[in-house]
């Protein structure tokens, strides 16, 4: 069992170097254009998560802790996204 933990450690251990080393081979402009909306989509959700978004007509106050995941998913998906139309771009 601990066999099967510790590959699956190593193998998202790897993984994580891989797409840092990938971020890191990237431009400056594409890094900031990944590493922006994520740093925006945090203050985002730290800032006006608890408050409830009233300023876009919702009445539900949504706390930091569920809207700061969806927003991270959310920019993590588009980052992946650029990196993916980048390495395409660059394959031409």
């Amino acid at each position: 069992m601990f066999e099967v933990i510790k590959a699956t450690a190593v193998g998202v251990v790897r993984g994580i170097k891989a797409s840092w080393h990938l971020y890191r081979s990237l431009p400056i402009l594409a890094q900031w254009l990944i590493s922006v909306p994520l740093a925006f989509g945090a203050m985002f959700s730290l800032i006006f998560g608890s408050m409830g978004l009233a300023f876009w007509g919702t009445a539900v106050a949504i706390n930091a802790w569920v809207i700061g995941p969806a927003v991270g998913v959310i920019s993590v998906l588009l980052a992946k996204a650029g990196i993916i139309i980048l390495r395409d771009q660059r394959a031409k």
